[in-house]
């Protein structure tokens, strides 16, 4: 789970870096703020069973 959100903020970092440091107007800080809460917001928000949560 957190292997993915990794790899994306590496692939938006380096795009970033190569178009001058911003993509759309969001920077590197904007990106890593983003893929932070985004990987919270889906570790807590995954139920397997009832009994995973126990």
């Amino acid at each position: 789970m957190i292997s993915e959100s990794i790899i994306y903020l590496v692939v938006w970092s380096v795009i970033a870096a190569a178009q001058g440091g911003t993509v759309g107007g969001y920077d590197v800080g904007y990106f890593v703020a983003y893929y932070i809460f985004w990987t919270l917001v889906r570790n807590m928000n995954i139920v397997f069973t009832p009994y995973g949560w126990e």
